[in-house]
């Protein structure tokens, strides 16, 4: 071998190798840090630092999050792993929990080390101190959200402070009351609400903004019961905001349209097309990917079965709403964007009301929108052919918080606070987009003539929200406030296996009366004694009685176990 005499010959920058104080060096090291504080929102198919028993509710921003804000209101259901949140059978050492809790500490600890580090630095490192603001806005957002998905899930959680992570704190007790938790965050988005804009910062859509932060915060009240307060910011995003609806509701789950006008905050998921083993096949250990549609497509057709949606949800929508067309698929239909008809599949194991494991043989369109792991070619009402690639994870955007959210929000506080016309005004402004009138209004018919839903062409009337849930109120016997009922009710329809049904049913008062009237106790036949009869009736059968303290989630095990300041005694109730 011949050595060179160079005396820089092992002289190496490891640029993958440094302290954590070379991020404060400039603006550029600094900007790019903060991405690391963005990181947690996205999913992972790294198991680095992941326990085992979590690993099969990895992809996380879909996999925990998917069913724990979906099944417990029974209007998603799951068999498997996945069981017991039909039945309200969940417990501390749910891996889902864990990992939930896991990944919002890990986003909180990124965010506190990256604050007390942009605090000791120099001002004169950045181009003005705007920036300097927007980038601590951004920290502080982030974080004050991740607080708010541990609360909201949870209840009290430790607070860890800036500078403090699972490291150097790694026991810390929890409030003696929710309250500090939620003004906590309440006050960490108003201040980043009040340095942000509406548009992300430097046009690059993914950062936290105005709209992101009154968001939250207007929810925020919401769950200390502040109505007043959360109207009024909510009225601001109305008013100021550059959100609109979009004139067709199926457009926003369409694979590759991300970042509409309706978008308040999204988490855009990288495509990925099957090409061999190894990186170039499944996917790399990298960010950004989640096996969308294999979840949620029928088991005849490739999908591993984590997503039903009820007969009793598919048949709640009023004739003419065209949301459900948008949103789901049942037996003997097609699905228009794989064109795959439900029972007739070559491959397919049932032909009746319920699979094997007596689950609805309904599933959603929302998500499952091409064929899991196989290329195919998509035919138009023209005979035009595409070859759809083959997708192992398809290009997604999971909207947390759009503008439907919002108008739905704003007309719960306007009934909470004496405005109820108000209220029934944003229902029906939902409503007209459902029945389809602002395609009219677009032309989307024309302009979109081979879209695989047909584009509606003449306006329609639509009925009144009022008189509709006035109705179905003194039908179904519920005693909740008609408006309250009506609010939730189009949450059903417009957020149906989206990511935040169960969280309003829960916060506005409304989940123990909402499950026990549309999915009554011991309603219909038991498929453990009555198979035959249970596979040929759509109703869903419920053994279990509702518990109203399971609705807060259990403290996971893992943190008991390593939190010498919270003991199994100080697990939430109902455990």
């Amino acid at each position: 071998m011949l050595v060179p005499s160079c005396d820089s010959f092992l002289e190496i920058d490891y640029y993958t190798i440094l302290p954590p104080d070379h991020i404060f060096t400039s603006e550029a090291n600094i900007q790019a840090g903060l991405i690391g504080c963005y990181d947690s929102f996205y999913p992972t198919r790294s198991t680095t630092g992941i326990p085992n028993d979590l690993y099969h509710g990895l992809y996380f921003s879909w996999v925990p999050q998917f069913k724990i804000y979906n099944h417990p209101t029974m209007d998603t259901q799951a068999g498997g792993w996945d069981a017991m949140f039909n039945y309200q059978g969940w417990g501390p050492d749910n891996p889902e929990f864990g990992l939930m809790w896991m990944w919002s500490y890990r986003a909180i600890n990124t965010c506190n080390e990256f604050l007390v580090g942009l605090k000791g630095a120099d001002p004169l490192l950045f181009s003005s101190l705007r920036v300097r603001d927007e980038i601590e806005a951004q920290a502080r957002a982030i974080r004050a959200y991740n607080y708010y998905v541990l609360a909201k899930n949870f209840g009290r959680v430790p607070m860890l402070e800036e500078g403090e992570n699972y490291s150097n704190t790694p026991g810390k007790p929890r409030p003696t009351t929710d309250r500090g938790t939620w003004d906590y965050i309440i006050s960490e988005l108003e201040w980043a609400a009040s340095i942000l804009d509406w548009t992300p910062v430097d046009g690059k859509y993914g950062r936290v903004t105005k709209g992101f932060c009154l968001g939250y915060l207007a929810e925020a009240y919401m769950y200390i019961d502040n109505y007043t307060e959360a109207k009024r910011i909510y009225k601001e995003i109305i008013d100021d905001g550059p959100y609109e609806l979009l004139p067709c509701y199926s457009y926003l789950f369409d694979s590759r349209r991300a970042w509409t006008k309706e978008d308040v905050w999204a988490i855009v998921l990288w495509e990925h097309v099957q090409g061999g083993q190894g990186s170039t096949g499944w996917g790399p250990a990298e960010d950004h990917y989640a096996w969308i549609s294999f979840n949620t497509a029928s088991g005849e057709y490739g999908g591993w079965g984590s997503l039903y949606i009820s007969w009793e949800v598919y048949e709640s929508f009023e004739p003419g709403d065209r949301r459900r067309q948008a949103s789901m698929v049942a037996l003997g239909e097609e699905n228009p964007w794989t064109q795959q008809t439900i029972g007739a599949g070559t491959n397919a194991v049932f032909h009746g009301y319920k699979t094997a494991e007596f689950l609805p043989n309904v599933f959603t369109t929302k998500w499952w929108r091409n064929r899991p792991g196989s290329a195919y070619d998509f035919v138009d009402r023209d005979g035009n052919v595409t070859r759809i690639p083959n997708w192992v994870f398809p290009p997604t955007a999971l909207r947390y918080l759009r503008y439907s959210h919002i108008l739905l929000n704003y007309a719960e506080c306007c009934f909470r606070t004496g405005e109820e016309a108000i209220g029934w005004q944003q229902l029906d402004l939902l409503r007209n987009r459902a029945w389809g009138n602002l395609e009219v209004v677009k032309g989307l018919s024309v302009s979109d003539h081979l879209y695989p839903i047909p584009m509606l062409e003449t306006a329609v009337n639509v009925p009144s929200a009022q008189e509709y849930y006035t109705q179905y109120k003194a039908n179904k016997g519920y005693n909740a406030d008609v408006g309250i009922l009506a609010v939730n009710m189009e949450r059903r329809k417009e957020h149906n296996s989206e990511f935040t049904f169960f969280s309003d049913l829960k916060r506005s008062g409304m989940i123990e009366e909402f499950v026990n009237i549309e999915y009554p106790r011991n309603n219909g036949y038991n498929p453990a004694t009555h198979p035959a009869e249970a596979r040929n009736d759509k109703r869903t059968f419920r053994s279990f009685e509702f518990s109203s303290q399971r609705m807060t989630f259990p403290i996971p095990q893992m943190e008991i176990l390593a939190n010498p300041h919270i003991s199994p005694s100080d697990q939430n109730p109902g455990y």
